[in-house]
């Protein structure tokens, strides 16, 4: 009979020339560094199905010995979880073609990132399919890394938590010009503080975003920068409807404090179906505006939300809620507002609906310290 105590063993395949910079870490104190070509290792590490690190290449960046002898083209590793002392995933591979983590639900990097992948433009296939949580920590560490690779998507299924300490980046993206999908549908919280999600340069060529969902996503910390994107409609508008989401009720945290980027490229504005007026008349005091506008039809109303633009004193522009009192009609509404000053022509779009992505825009932009850029 099996001997029910015997953790089950983590299998390492992998083509291609393995180099001695391959170290696995099977215990805090035991690192095995296994090389050659073709081969295929099976370790019972303690305990249970998983390993203490993972690493391949050099951290300083491929050195001109190492490139030369790197002809690791693919990798399979079906550890349950990887708790790394520094990086818990970390490999530098240029001819990496393929890399699989079939069975990895769990990845801590205790001093650094989470997963860092830096490839040679030819790694095709990442695969994650059962990944649940990543947790890491250090400046600008990330919870998830991919550099030159030529993927088209990066999906995580199955992720909930991307969680980091410090100034850290959810999931970072640098160089991968065939990436055109992110799908991460069942994020619940995610701790970055810095950005959520950030892509480098415009190398980058993301349409399709989910990142969480309305009712499933309770906390993001952390912005999104997007900039020189190819988002959809449905991805924008999505975006800017779970953020709007997360205003502290319901057990969510509200965002707020954050900077957006979504604008740029050929990315999609927020879906608009309000109205649009001009102002050229404004009057001040005791800390409201009061504007007068071409006329509106249906009337302003007390709760609307108004962005105005354009202005020739820069501090009437912003996003505003308009007030109950004075009561607003079809041509003059009030807020909150101490500015004086000129107002040339300014520009006015008005939303009452929150089904559309132009009024979570506006909710958002509202809340303090908030920044959010699109087209």
């Amino acid at each position: 009979m099996p001997n029910r105590n015997t953790p089950p063993a983590v299998n390492i395949t992998w083509t291609g020339n393995l180099q001695p910079l391959f170290a696995i870490e099977v215990s805090p104190d035991a690192m095995m560094l296994p090389t050659g070509k073709d081969g295929t290792l099976a370790l019972a590490p303690v305990p249970g199905p998983g390993i203490c690190g993972f690493s391949y290449g050099s951290s300083t960046g491929p050195t001109t010995e190492f490139a030369a002898l790197d002809k690791l083209t693919t990798l399979s590793v079906d550890a349950n979880w990887v708790n790394g002392n520094a990086t818990g995933i970390y490999i530098n591979a240029a001819s990496l073609t393929s890399l699989a983590f079939p069975n990895l639900q769990l990845v801590a990097g205790q001093t650094n990132h989470g997963i860092f992948i830096t490839a040679g433009g030819n790694l095709a296939t990442v695969s994650l399919p059962k990944l649940k949580g990543v947790f890491f920590m250090g400046m600008f560490a990330a919870g998830i890394n991919i550099a030159n690779a030529s993927i088209t998507t990066l999906d995580l299924p199955e992720l909930t938590h991307l969680e980091g300490l410090g100034m850290v980046i959810g999931i970072n993206l640098n160089s991968d010009p065939a990436l055109t999908t992110i799908n991460a549908p069942k994020l619940v919280t995610v701790v970055a503080g810095s950005n959520a999600l950030s892509v480098v340069n415009t190398t980058v060529n993301i349409a399709n975003l989910t990142f969480g969902a309305i009712g499933t996503t309770k906390t993001i910390i952390g912005g999104f920068q997007l900039t020189g994107q190819k988002l959809t409609q449905t991805s924008v508008d999505n975006l800017l409807a779970l953020l709007a989401s997360l205003d502290g009720t319901g057990g969510t945290t509200q965002h707020a404090g954050y900077v957006t980027n979504i604008s740029g490229g050929t990315s999609a504005a927020p879906t608009f179906t309000g109205q649009t007026s001009t102002s050229t008349s404004v009057a001040t005091g005791g800390g409201v505006c009061t504007f007068t506008t071409s006329s509106t039809n249906p009337p302003y109303a007390a709760g609307d939300l108004v962005t105005i633009t354009g202005a020739t004193t820069a501090g009437y522009n912003g996003t505003f809620q308009i007030l109950a009192s004075p009561a607003p009609d079809a041509t003059h509404f009030t807020v909150t507002n101490s500015t004086t000053g000129t107002i040339g022509t300014a520009t006015i779009k008005r939303t009452k609906t929150t089904t559309e992505s132009y009024y979570n825009w506006q909710k958002v932009s509202l809340r303090a310290s908030t920044t959010i850029t699109t087209n």
